[in-house]
């Protein structure tokens, strides 16, 4: 008998189930609100993108070591809202949980014009 890979079915995105069974960083799950100076880095799936427009289309944009660093770590949320942008996505049309994130870029006065 091959060796397949276990599937289960996964507690959604946000949920402690999740995170506990998964070790998911992703926004939703890790739970992290407002402005918090502790070095932590939330990641995106690469598997979401990778899922939603194919990995071909992917490597005609990007090159192999910008691949394999986001298979191996995700994308941080910078990457993840120019990489879909740049593949002709809104990031929320790729990833659960973009909008329930609330990302508030570093550095934004509240009036300020960010894009």
């Amino acid at each position: 008998m091959e060796d397949q890979p276990l599937t289960l079915p996964l507690p959604k995105h946000g949920t402690r189930a999740r995170k506990r069974l998964t070790g998911c960083t992703c926004v939703p799950c890790s739970r992290r609100t407002g402005a918090v100076e502790d070095g932590y880095l939330p990641r995106w799936s690469w598997e979401f993108l990778s899922r939603r427009v194919g990995p071909d289309r992917i490597r005609q944009w990007f090159d192999a070591e910008q691949i394999e660093e986001w298979r191996k770590i995700g994308l941080s949320d910078e990457e993840a809202d120019m990489a879909s942008l740049m593949l002709g996505l809104h990031p929320a049309l790729v990833w659960q949980g973009w909008v329930e994130a609330g990302l508030d870029w570093p550095g934004a006065e509240a009036d300020d014009v960010v894009g």
